[in-house]
């Protein structure tokens, strides 16, 4: 359902992330641009752009997911984006050792369509309307990627 590539890795992401991420949130919003993050700016806005996908903004995030106990989906999950219009992908740089998985789920059901399991240079493309969730991280390691959003 959702839209899949695969990307080189950049070692230099995934250590912009590591030494940039404060921990305020799982997400957060990239206000400094630096070399790194304006190489993943361009990449994303190249891959949008070769998907048809319109972004006239693009504005992109650090996210680290920290293991957590339990069951379940990851705290404020599951969602959809807004605006609805807008689509985002998600660029995995470390999966972590035990890879907490996406699911992608039918709205009206919440049954499971989907599962997306991370791999390092993965990018899954998705559009803001459809609902997911990140199930909880149980390894050991921080699951790292960065996000980019194609606002028209």
């Amino acid at each position: 359902m959702l839209d899949k590539e695969y990307w080189e890795f950049h070692p230099e992401w995934l250590e912009y992330v590591k030494r940039t991420w404060e921990g305020r949130g799982r997400v957060e919003q990239i206000k400094v641009q630096t070399e790194e993050s304006r190489a993943f700016r361009e990449r994303s806005k190249r891959a949008f752009t070769n998907r048809g996908i319109p972004c006239k903004h693009v504005k992109t995030y650090l996210s680290t997911q920290v293991p957590v106990e339990g069951e379940g989906y990851d705290e404020q999950y599951p969602h959809i984006h807004y605006p609805l219009n807008a689509t985002t992908l998600i660029h995995y740089l470390q999966p972590g050792d035990v890879p907490a998985p996406l699911d992608v789920l039918e709205s009206e059901t919440g049954v499971v369509i989907e599962t997306i399991y991370p791999e390092q240079g993965l990018t899954v493309f998705m559009p803001h309307k459809i609902w997911h969730g990140a199930r909880k991280n149980h390894g050991t390691q921080n699951r790292i990627q960065l996000i980019a959003t194609a606002l028209q």
